[in-house]
Order: structure tokens, then sequence, then C-alpha cells
């Protein structure tokens, strides 16, 4: 919902909004016009259009591409982004910017279901979920610090705002530039951050990164939601718009906050329209985690009996 430019049409839903501030790229291969295209991810700007609009993406693991020529939003947590139609399409692109992987992905990882991320869905969104991911037996696991989601997600908008204070508020005061909605109140908040804020936001998202390095290993697979819903109407007012995307960050700010990596593919429709599923990894697996969500979710694609009755025990 672009101030400058207008909303970009989600090919896949016409009615609904296209996602996050990557949207014109995903758009663009939604509708078929490329067969694929970039993007950036800080909170969930490649994830959530590829849920929404019915793609496959990847949130690189932190700091895997270098951003150097790029402008920065939140440098602890900017990430590249490709999205395509297809998982093939997506191995192939990613191939070119990631180089080899530091950890490979057994035949059979560990699958592990966050339970207290899937809690967060609705009867629908559940549905869709349990119909992908119920044959695999993943073990439950929870991943959320002390306080839940929302202290994970309160850590996550403080870092993100003292990195923006650094970064980008200052051009955007100075340059007195129109801000989508939301965004204003975003950039007023990230103005006022201070460092005893940062540093106690700071004492969060180090021990969550340890423990969902210790929860992984080198074999360990989320099988987690992307965001909670279905993309919201174009017509929607403000408080579904600011509603939904406190709800979606809860969700999305756990690869974010931990800087793994995230494979989004379409899983099912909610409400008529798109919507994505994911699949998390351990740090330095993007592309074997891609080609493990290839395996399992691409066109046609059949698990093998062992993986499907795999459990984390």
């Amino acid at each position: 919902m672009n101030a400058h430019f207008g909303t970009p049409t989600n090919p896949a839903a016409v009615d609904r909004i296209p996602g996050g501030s990557s949207s014109g790229s995903a758009a663009a291969v939604a509708a078929g016009l490329v067969d694929f295209s970039v993007g950036t991810d800080t909170g969930g700007s490649v994830r959530a259009p590829a849920s929404f609009c019915g793609l496959w993406t990847l949130r690189p693991s932190h700091g895997r591409v270098s951003l150097d020529g790029c402008m920065e939003l939140a440098g602890s947590f900017d990430t590249f982004g490709v999205f395509a139609r297809d998982p093939e399409t997506l191995i192939s692109a990613l191939g070119v910017v990631l180089g080899e992987d530091a950890v490979t992905l057994p035949q059979e990882p560990r699958l592990l279901a966050p339970a207290d991320m899937v809690a967060r869905l609705g009867p629908e969104p559940r549905a869709v979920y349990d119909a992908t991911f119920d044959k695999f037996s993943g073990e439950p696991v929870d991943v959320y610090p002390d306080g839940g989601a929302d202290a994970l997600y309160d850590a996550f908008r403080f870092l993100q705002a003292a990195d923006a204070k650094r970064a980008v508020i200052p051009f955007i005061q100075t340059s007195g530039m129109p801000l989508a909605a939301g965004l204003d109140e975003r950039a007023a908040f990230a103005a006022t951050m201070t460092d005893e804020e940062e540093a106690r936001a700071n004492a969060v998202r180090a021990p969550f990164r340890e423990a969902m390095d210790a929860l992984l290993g080198k074999d360990g697979v989320l099988l987690a939601p992307a965001v909670h819903d279905a993309p919201f109407r174009l017509d929607a007012g403000r408080d579904v718009f600011d509603g939904f995307r406190h709800q979606a960050m809860r969700l999305l700010c756990v690869a974010g906050m931990s800087g793994l990596p995230q494979v989004v593919f379409p899983a099912g429709t909610v409400d008529g329209a798109p919507y994505g599923l994911s699949l998390i990894g351990p740090r330095g697996s993007d592309l074997s985690l891609v080609r493990l969500a290839a395996r399992l979710f691409g066109a046609g694609a059949q698990p093998s009996a062992g993986l499907a009755a795999v459990t984390a025990a």
C-alpha cells in the first residue's frame, strides 16, 4: 500500500493486498511477467508476499548474501530474497548468489512442530497446516522465549527501530518524504529509541538465537506457519491493517530474531486466497532447506515412507 506508486495488484487474489514492501516483485512473478524476481526481507517482506501471492521464496540465513550497495533499513535483520513460481527456478536463482551451504540437511531430517507458533492460527489456516504437515509426525516443541510471542515481537520491534534510527530516520526527517499507512507510526517510534531499550531487546535476542541453534542442531527443521492468515481485502479499514501486521509479525519474527533461513511455499487457500507455509532450518542450510521443501511440497511431491514417519525423538 505504497504512498508513492499505489498498491500492486495481487494476481492470485485481485481484491486482496499483495504483501509487504517487496510486493511489486512478488506481483510480477505471480502475474507471469518474469520467471523470478528479487526483494528484501527485514521483517517479512518476501515471506508475506510469497504466502499472499502463492509463490516460493527464501529468507536466507542472516548475512549469507552480501547487501553491499543496498540501502540499509535495519542491518541486523536485512536480508536478500528471491521469488519464483516453482522451487526449481528458486533453486537455480539462489544458486547464483548463495554459494555452497555450510550445513547440508540429511535425507531424513528431524522434523519439529512448533506448537506455540501453530497455536496462533485460526481454524481455517490451522486446517491447511494440519493437512500439509500432519503426515510427517513432527515432534511438538515450543520456540518462543519466556514471555511468549509478545516478548519476542517486542524485542524485534525495538531492535529494528534502533537499527532504523541510525540508518534511515535522519533521511526521513530531513527529506519530508511521504510515508505509507503504518510507516509513519513506525518512523516516529524509531526516533524515540534509547540505548537502554536496545540493550534490553538484545538481552532477548542473544539467548533466543542460542536456543534456536541448539534446538535445530545440524539436522532439525521446523514445520512452521509463515503468517497467521490469508491476505486481507484492499478495502479493509486501518484497524484491520494494523492488527493484521502485528499478528503476522509474531510469527515472522522467529526467523528474523534467530537469523535462520526460512523457505515459504504455497500450501492451500484460506477464505479463497492463497496461504503459504514454511520450513525453518539450521543456520547455513539455505539451499539444502529449499531442496527439502521442493522434494516434500513441490508439484507432485510424495514424501518417502521413512520421512513421513520420522520423528525428532
